[in-house]
């Protein structure tokens, strides 16, 4: 069997990206000063339970024999193709469980599903473009923002969770001063064919689980049977990554087609085509028939909020909603040629009549936001609309108060003030402190790769060889022995010549060992680093 001395080498020999892995996965405290530290971290029985939990029962088996695989030995339950000897133990313990035949998948069913929580996880990525979402200081969305989002979409908040999480593992969201923003990119991945979108969605959602999560999201079944150890709060985590899975329509009580390769293709052919024409209505509604081609609905999207998602798509235009546009960079004449172009009955009088409003009255209510002072926003137009502000009730909670004739100040965000004053159907828009106009801000950063744990960092700066760790290890492992009076067997170099010796250790003092030779019962004193090799160790 494999010794501590030997899982020790085999973690320095290890890149940094796969030691910080296995410190992550087996969950090594960040105290360990030492890779032997370390290494007896691993051989612990509780860590070797807890690694064993999302081992399958085919591994399991084989480890029981005292036998790995270059996967187990990544994650510290062997070195070399060889089983540690508490490995072999727990693993043979594993009950064997008869798996519950799993029903038969219904594809169609799993393509509404993919289909569905495709469009749900581009809503999450809008809005985090629009407006960040909170996380808490454990990397938890935080639930009043879940629940607006929820609000927003009209989707329950389970979903909308389950949405945020698979965008986050699908590297669509990125984390920024303690929110989530779209990710860099993500913009383009809107922009591609619905069934290439769930394609990237699923591989890269399925790249960030661990295996166990990754085994049963790809190829369902009874996940109790399949990890005989697996605790209840793993056999819960594994639920929540098949929950995800059935979302995105790889399984469906049983493994779906929709997970094999060729899997977008056979999406596309299950899901409604995409359409580039729309009903737009004179009750300033836009029915669209199916999933709107992409590059159609990136525009639509500015002049109007999605109202209804789903295989046929519903969206109403608003005095707020062309605000948004024009601030964007849309124009009067560019909104009503793409409505012309969209509509398969014209563009109705009430529409174009609004779009012509909205152009008109563009930039009349003005917001700023203030660097100096109390305040954190001004609002300004022309004195009888910024009387009328001042008496809204609807404005009310902004607690805006009058500086003069044409401004209105207030402790609000400016964010916020201009959401208020859209929903109240003011043509407004944020401008700088010259007047310019401002386009509305996208929130995006980098998805970064987290950076190595404290452990890891602290084990390469270290600068320790594995012979200057082992001679460390040695004396403490020396200390234990003396300490319990349990003889060790060790193999010596003096001289370039290397002898086998039973000792029974008495002590430890700088760097020397003091020990009974029971081969020829004398004391015996011997420097350390004379010890090539040890066995018997406690």
């Amino acid at each position: 069997m494999p010794t501590t001395v030997e899982l020790a080498g085999a973690l320095q020999a290890l890149t940094d990206d796969a030691l910080d892995r296995l410190v992550r996965a087996r969950h090594v405290p960040q105290h360990a000063a030492t890779y032997f530290d370390v290494a007896e971290q691993l051989l612990r029985d509780e860590s070797i339970a807890v690694a064993l939990e999302t081992v399958d029962a085919d591994a399991l088996a084989l480890l029981a024999t005292g036998a790995t695989t270059p996967t187990l030995d990544a994650i510290g339950l062997g070195v070399a193709g060889v089983a540690f000897d508490g490995v072999r133990r727990h693993a043979a313990t594993a009950p064997r469980r008869d798996p519950i035949a799993p029903p038969v998948a219904d594809d169609a069913r799993a393509a509404e599903r993919a289909f569905a929580t495709t469009l749900l996880v581009g809503e999450v990525v809008r809005g985090a473009a629009a407006q960040p979402v909170q996380v808490l200081a454990r990397g938890a969305v935080a639930m009043s923002d879940a629940r607006r989002i929820a609000e927003a979409l009209g989707a329950p908040l389970e979903a909308v969770l389950d949405a945020i999480a698979i965008a986050r593992g699908a590297r669509l969201l990125a984390a920024r001063d303690a929110t989530l923003v779209a990710a860099t990119g993500a913009s383009t991945w809107l922009e591609e064919p619905l069934p290439q979108r769930w394609a990237t969605v699923r591989d890269t959602w399925l790249a960030s689980l661990d295996d166990a999560e990754r085994s049963i999201a790809t190829d369902a079944g009874d996940a109790a049977a399949r990890f005989p150890l697996a605790g209840a709060a793993t056999l819960e985590r594994l639920a929540i990554a098949e929950r995800r899975a059935t979302q995105l329509g790889l399984v469906d009580g049983a493994t779906t087609s929709l997970a094999g390769a060729d899997g977008a293709t056979r999406l596309a052919a299950l899901v409604p085509g995409e359409v580039d024409k729309a009903y737009v209505q004179p009750d300033l509604s836009i029915v669209v028939p199916g999933p709107l081609v992409p590059a159609l609905e990136s525009r639509l999207r500015l002049v109007a909020d999605l109202e209804q998602r789903g295989t046929a798509s519903t969206y109403r235009m608003s005095l707020a909603s062309l605000s948004r546009g024009l601030a964007a960079g849309e124009d009067e004449s560019g909104i009503l040629e793409l409505l012309g172009a969209l509509s398969l009955t014209g563009v109705p009088q009430p529409v174009a009549y609004l779009v012509r409003d909205a152009a008109a009255r563009f930039g009349s209510v003005r917001v700023l936001a203030l660097v100096d002072g109390p305040d954190r926003t001004a609002v300004r137009g022309e004195p009888g609309v910024v009387a009328e502000l001042a008496v809204d009730h609807g404005l009310a909670p902004l607690r805006m108060r009058e500086e003069s004739a044409r401004r209105l100040v207030t402790r609000a965000e400016p964010s916020t003030v201009l959401g208020a004053l859209r929903a109240r159907r003011y043509p407004a828009a944020m401008e700088d402190a010259d007047g310019a106009l401002l386009a509305p801000v996208r929130h995006e950063a980098d998805v970064l790769a987290p950076p190595p744990t404290p452990l890891v960092q602290r084990l390469r700066g270290s600068g320790f060889d594995v012979g200057g760790e082992e001679r460390a290890w040695l004396e403490r492992r020396l200390q234990v022995a003396a300490r319990d009076r349990v003889s060790v067997q060790v193999r010596i170099e003096v001289g370039g010549e290397e002898r086998e010796l039973s000792l029974l250790p008495l002590g430890v003092a700088n760097g020397r060992l003091r020990a009974r030779d029971l081969g020829s019962d004398v004391e015996r004193t011997l420097p350390v680093t004379a010890i090539t090799h040890l066995a018997g160790v406690p």
